[in-house]
């Protein structure tokens, strides 16, 4: 078997692989750092991202407007076998730790475009977030792209709409694609929205020149939203851009994020005050009344009162003596016996 049939072999069992496992596809487990990337015509481009564990085999595709989708090259892991989907010495495949890297020498314009990363476990595909490759030095700027506005300044929380008209003489409206590219000082320049292949609002002149206007909205705009948007178009895959909306947000009003757990303390918090302060409301009712009890007591006793409550009274008993012969005889006939106290002695307590 030959090398062509080994190739031909393992782009199909590739592809088997992908179909199989779309539903599984994940993203979060590859990363690619560079969303986007800028290069001069002529010097190499070099594409790199991070592969998961147990990655069995590593892939860079290619997405164009004018291609589609086009498998550039796999990369088996464990034996560092490389494979091309094309006969060319421009590429170059390496795997490292993890890191898969594709490099593109003397870039040229067809090197334009979106590079995804991905890689296959057992079960499972996965795909990087993309890397736009841009071309410096090929005239991508051009007058058949007009955007507008220039800039605008707006508030934060409204809304906006920025548009791109794209002319075109020899290109029909079904074979242009239009996406937009956001560059700013706070983030990496990505890749915000794509049209695909819709027509948008097209109209075609006697002369046979065909323009067609895309909108982009932009609503609830906040200061991260701030920044250059390119309108990039792909007319029969020729690679255009425009000149570019600078978008301004001012006076922006931050409002305060809480997550639930902290919402959640803060209400637990202020019951636990309001509970407090109740308690601390009864404790004092219940002093302030104690005083006014013992004011009142102390009014409707008198002196004496207050001198026999504090003291040990002393007495001596003694009877009548003309009696005292008939005492117990007295005592079981009459139960009314009179007692007299001769002498009665008072003592403080210390």
């Amino acid at each position: 078997m030959n090398l062509q049939s080994n190739r031909i072999i393992m782009m199909f069992l590739l592809l088997t692989s992908l179909l199989y496992s779309a539903c599984k596809a994940q993203l979060s487990d590859v990363s690619q750092p560079a969303s986007f990337q800028v290069v001069t015509l002529g010097d190499s481009a070099n594409l790199t991202c991070h592969l998961p564990r147990f990655t069995r085999m590593a892939f860079w595709c290619k997405v164009t407007a004018g291609k589609g989708f086009e498998l550039l090259a796999t990369l088996e892991t464990f034996y560092s076998i490389e494979n091309f989907r094309q006969e060319t010495d421009r590429l170059s495949v390496k795997y490292k730790d993890g890191g898969v890297s594709l490099t593109i020498h003397k870039t040229v314009r067809e090197d334009v475009g979106t590079y995804y990363c991905g890689g296959t476990t057992l079960d499972a595909v996965m795909f990087g977030r993309g890397t736009f490759l841009t071309i410096q030095g090929v005239g991508m700027i051009s007058d058949t792209v007009v955007q507008k506005p220039n800039s605008l300044s707006i508030q934060s929380g409204e809304s906006v709409n920025i548009s791109c008209c794209v002319r075109s003489l020899h290109c029909a409206a079904n074979h242009t694609d239009v996406m937009w590219l956001k560059n700013s000082v706070h983030s990496a320049p990505e890749m915000i929205h794509s049209s695909g292949y819709e027509t948008g609002n097209c109209q075609t002149t006697a002369s046979g020149e065909t323009t067609c206007e895309y909108d982009y909205l932009m609503q609830d705009l906040t200061s991260d939203d701030a920044g250059t948007y390119y309108c990039v178009a792909t007319v029969c895959g020729e690679l255009l851009f425009g000149n570019g909306t600078v978008v301004q947000i001012q006076g922006e009003s931050k409002s305060l994020h809480l997550s639930p757990a902290v919402v959640a303390l803060i209400l637990s918090n202020c019951l636990l005050l309001l509970a407090t302060l109740l308690l601390l409301w009864r404790l004092c009712r219940k002093h302030e009344r104690s005083p006014i009890t013992a004011s009142y007591r102390s009014r409707d006793e008198s002196p004496e009162d207050n001198q026999f409550r504090d003291g040990v009274l002393y007495t001596t008993v003694s009877s009548d003596p003309s009696n005292s012969s008939h005492r117990s005889t007295l005592l079981k006939h009459n139960s009314d016996t009179t007692v007299v106290y001769s002498n009665v002695r008072r003592s403080f307590r210390d």
